[in-house]
């Protein structure tokens, strides 16, 4: 007879999901989407960022860099992008697509949205998030107080009109083409 494991309670599965990264789904390949007009992928990431409830009023505003993530054979699987301001960036719209979530793309979205950032020349990496912050502290984040904000990441349309007081602002540095 083949004894099955107990089934965990389920607020022990969800702080699992949480504590530790599932067995990631691959995401073969990333690619920078072209803001300056409507395509196909732009289309796509605006689509995903309304239908999640974020910004995207300053999409096409300067210094901001989107990418697709594509995993199994070329499938659209997710967005991320960063705002580049100097030696901070901030970090925006981390999105997995619905039939991916669960997966772990997330735990690998995230480091290559990082590496970008980083190799823009940013040394600090900024967010806000009013429902991930567990995730985002596993990837190294902390939380900050809003007045330890630099002015670069203050005076983004993000951070002073986007996004609300109840966000919570988490940081954490960049090594230098993190990896």
């Amino acid at each position: 007879r083949v004894m099955k494991p107990p089934t965990p309670h389920p607020s022990m599965q969800d702080r699992r999901s949480v504590d530790r990264p599932p067995q990631p789904e691959q995401v073969l390949r990333e690619e920078l989407i072209d803001l300056s007009h409507p395509s196909p992928l732009f289309n796509a990431l605006r689509a995903a960022l309304v239908a999640e409830d974020l910004p995207v009023e300053d999409l096409q505003q300067p210094g901001r860099s989107f990418y697709a993530y594509f995993a199994n054979r070329d499938t659209l699987a997710g967005f991320g992008g960063f705002e580049a301001h100097g030696e901070h960036a901030l970090v925006r719209s981390i999105v997995v697509l619905p039939g991916h979530r669960g997966r772990g793309l997330v735990w690998q979205i995230v480091p290559r949205v990082l590496a970008r950032a980083s190799e823009a020349g940013a040394t600090h990496a900024w967010l806000l998030t009013e429902g991930a912050k567990a995730v985002f502290s596993r990837l190294g984040f902390s939380e900050a107080e809003r007045g330890d904000v630099p002015a670069e990441i203050g005076s983004t349309s993000q951070f002073s009109k986007l996004c609300g007081i109840d966000a919570t602002l988490m940081h954490r540095p960049l090594e230098p083409h993190y990896a």
